[in-house]
């Protein structure tokens, strides 16, 4: 043994390695117990990580010390590092169970587990096992609140909301500062009444979020909604009144007034009331017109022309375009188009105040929202063109890009109304010009990628959808982003970027499993590439989300790659079974 360990002390001088590791697995072969022979092999292992460069051999070489000691913790630690630099996740994922069956240390074994649900979830996507793990690391520190947050997020995720609840009592549990819990309280009633539709526990859970923090006006704002919603209107005017004097000066109180102003107008007829509401509102806001605009509705119904003409003064007064005359003549033209109905004279003094304030929109822009609700896309087009040039001749001067910012959703309804009519190409120009005052408007872009696709104008197109992804993902509905990731997969398609193309049909087939289009697509591409197995599983989620005809069709489909391609008798017959009613 020592003339061994003299001739690997001598091979490691002259760098022979390879002579190095030969010796030592003879010195390994003569060691007296498992436990050296073990410590022996680990040497070896990392001989030929760190010296020989060889991480296969490497990974074998810690194996076997395990073999001899199945409790070395240097080699599986070893090991965490090797399959964590290789990126081998199932083989990381096998090191961690054996790091747990050995440890005693409850802190550890917890520690452990965070760092398989991460594997679970970013690297499989598989969030059940990730909550499984987190779920047997509370077993252990039933306190972890790091745990029982990340258990929330994987089971808001999953949509496991009855089971959500009993996380997020475990998480109020912990809390002792009850600001902290009455949050928890009104996201524990923000899933019984948008997730589970059980309003009653949903008002239980609010309240009980007032109860702890008087305050509360995340659960003020629910409970306002919900008593509104339901048409209990003593009880919302309650509730909206508490957050009001809860906000204080805010925009926030503003609004709520207005709110309890509209209830006590539309809903209790007591105009009388929604008055007080209102002006509450203006002895915040002087300027806010929502309320102004209602007094003044009040005040016509009353016939109190006075208080009218004062409150039409006042809006004008508070407004800062310096055409008041030209935005008091719309506000006659909304009257008349929405109170009497009467379009003619609506039309009529949209044009006497465009002719007030020739440089401004103002005036044009009823008149688009007329012809466009009117789908008279004709005169539409015309009273659009007005807005788009008189506010780019203002453009020059704009100083804090609000022109800019209503520049472009001017071009962008221009682009629609243009799109409508048949007249592409103006189109076109519209969503570009709304798309350089603002990369990231999403109307302009959904509006510009579909005319760029429509034009073959690929790459233009694919940035303008990863544009909407990156900036409005948040903002979309789940079918938004399907089919946008079907658009972006399709247009790879065309480009004959298969792969790319098929890592779009997935993503949308992530969040809709039973998006046909992206199914077909799916099919296409297997069998492109001859992939007939998963030509075949495309089909097969194909037949869960079609009837009839089209359903017929998928299986005979089904039925003959089963038999020509996959020689699967059995499916075949499964498929070739499936009639239409």
């Amino acid at each position: 043994m020592q003339t061994l360990q003299s001739l690997i002390a001598l091979q490691r001088e002259q760098g022979d390695f390879a002579a190095v590791a030969s010796s030592l697995l003879r010195m390994r072969d003569i060691a007296p117990s498992p436990e050296e022979r073990s410590q022996i092999q680990v040497e070896v292992a990392q001989l030929y990580e760190r010296d020989l460069q060889d991480d296969e051999a490497a990974v074998e070489g810690y194996r076997q010390a395990l073999e001899f000691d199945p409790g070395n913790a240097l080699a599986l630690n070893a090991l965490e590092q090797l399959f964590t630099r290789l990126n081998r996740p199932a083989d990381l994922l096998s090191v961690y169970e054996r790091q747990i069956e050995l440890t005693d240390d409850y802190r550890e074994k917890v520690k452990i587990y965070f760092k398989s649900a991460q594997i679970w979830e970013d690297t499989y996507q598989n969030l059940g096992n990730a909550d499984q793990c987190i779920e047997y690391a509370l077993m252990l520190d039933s306190q972890n609140l790091q745990a029982i947050k990340t258990l929330e997020r994987l089971r808001k995720a999953q949509g496991r909301w009855d089971e959500l609840i009993g996380v997020v009592d475990r998480h109020i549990n912990l809390l002792s500062h009850p600001a902290e819990k009455a949050e928890l309280c009104v996201e524990m009633g923000d899933i019984f009444h948008q997730q589970l539709k059980q309003v009653d526990r949903a008002v239980t859970a609010y309240h009980q979020a007032l109860e702890l923090d008087p305050r509360c006006r995340p659960a003020m704002h629910a409970l306002g909604m919900l008593y509104e919603r339901s048409g209990n209107w003593p009880f919302a005017l309650d509730m909206l009144e508490k957050e009001a004097i809860a906000a204080g000066n805010t925009a926030d109180a503003v609004e709520l007034f207005h709110r309890m102003g509209k209830i006590n107008e539309d809903m209790l007829i007591d105009p009388g009331s929604a008055k007080r509401c209102y002006l509450e509102a203006l002895k915040i806001d002087p300027s806010y017109l929502p309320c102004i605009r209602a007094l003044k509705g009040i005040y016509e119904i009353e016939k109190d022309w006075d208080s009218f003409e004062k409150a039409l003064v006042q809006e004008a007064e508070q407004t800062e375009d310096q055409y008041e005359k030209s935005k008091a003549f719309a506000e006659v033209a909304r009257y008349y188009l929405e109170r009497k109905e009467d379009r003619d004279a609506s039309t009529r003094f949209y044009e006497e105040a465009l002719r007030l304030d020739p440089n401004s929109g103002e005036a044009a822009k009823p008149l688009a929202d007329v012809y466009v609700a009117r789908e008279d896309w004709p005169n539409a087009e015309k009273m659009l063109d007005i807005v788009v040039l008189r506010m780019s001749e203002r453009a020059a001067d704009d100083q804090d890009g609000a022109i800019a910012k209503e520049l472009c959703r001017q071009a962008y309804r221009l682009g629609y109304v243009c799109e409508k009519l048949g007249k592409k190409d103006k189109a076109l120009k519209c969503y570009e010009r709304a798309w350089q005052l603002d990369a990231t408007n999403l109307p302009a872009l959904e509006g510009l990628g579909n005319l760029l696709v429509q034009a073959k104008r690929f790459d233009e197109a694919l940035k303008v959808y990863q544009t909407i992804l990156i900036h409005h993902r948040d903002d979309l509905t789940d079918l938004e982003v399907v089919e946008i990731y079907w658009t972006l997969g399709d247009v790879h398609l065309q480009m004959r970027q298969l792969d790319r193309a098929q890592n779009h049909f997935e993503k949308a087939l992530g969040i809709d499993p039973g998006h046909e289009p992206s199914l077909r697509s799916m099919v296409t591409i297997a069998d492109q590439t001859n992939a007939f197995e998963k030509s075949a599983e495309y089909r097969a989620s194909l037949l869960k989300v079609l009837d009839d005809e089209p359903k017929y069709q998928v299986a005979v489909e089904l039925g003959r790659l089963a038999r020509e391609k996959l020689n699967d008798a059995y499916m075949a017959i499964d498929a070739y079974l499936w009639r239409p009613s």
